[in-house]
């Protein structure tokens, strides 16, 4: 963690999982009802839990590919 805190695109690689966290945590539940289906069988916190897990997914992908300090 401390190797990520010291260049920029750790840092942007942080503030993202944690801007995607609180985006599913506290603003998600609120923009729909905990009852609505999507799809007829999608629901609400398995789509937030889907949502967090592509954009971690991505965020992951992106900075062992392109901004690893230690290659």
């Amino acid at each position: 963690m401390r190797e990520m805190t010291r260049h920029t695109s750790g840092k942007v690689f942080l503030i993202v999982l944690l801007g995607s966290l609180i985006f599913t945590v506290m603003i998600m539940p609120f923009l729909f009802a905990p009852n609505t289906v999507f799809f007829g069988w999608l629901t609400v916190p398995l789509l937030c839990g889907a949502v967090l897990m592509l954009v971690w997914l991505v965020a992951i992908v992106v900075y062992v590919s392109n901004f690893w300090p230690y290659r």
